[in-house]
């Protein structure tokens, strides 16, 4: 991660980051220039809470420098990266996945699914789970739509679950 310091930033701002980035085991390349200072975080990022160092007093900006998804990334590794989901090899040649953005009732779930297969997917995919930051909001129909959902799979699966 690399921290870009407010122009002007003083000596207590960073090292309020310093000891920021310290607390999490790693250590800090301070880099002063004319008008910006620029912290970079040496160790495994990671393990960084990166809100909590771009919140700090005097940060403009906190930039990662890892690419997520490090398992199917070309940076790491250029060969392809087979997955094998109930029988379908997800990495080398175009999957389709479908369905509604939540399950909302087991009717329209189970009549989406037919059609979801119908129309050559390999996945059918819905969200039991509707995380939101308002409590009134539709938070999903949770362990029910799980159960739906369970309903769709044996007869209306586009793949079927390896034996």
């Amino acid at each position: 991660m690399v921290v870009i310091m407010q122009p002007g930033a003083g000596e207590s701002e960073i090292s309020g980051v310093v000891e920021a980035i310290q607390s999490y085991g790693m250590d800090a390349h301070i880099s002063r220039g004319k008008e910006r200072t620029i912290i970079g975080i040496i160790g495994d990022e990671r393990e960084v809470n990166f809100d909590s160092i771009a919140s700090l007093v005097g940060v403009e900006k906190a930039m990662p420098i890892l690419k997520p998804y490090k398992y199917v990334s070309r940076n790491v590794n250029d060969q392809d990266k087979i997955i094998d989901v109930g029988g379908v090899r997800i990495g080398k040649d175009m999957i389709f996945a479908a369905g509604p953005c939540s399950v909302e009732e087991e009717d329209t779930t189970l009549r989406i699914a037919d059609e979801v297969k119908k129309a050559g997917a390999q996945f059918f995919r819905a969200g039991a789970y509707k995380p939101r930051t308002s409590p009134w909001s539709f938070q999903g129909l949770r362990e029910k739509g799980l159960e739906i959902l369970s309903k769709s799979a044996p007869k209306r699966a586009c793949r079927s679950s390896p034996k």
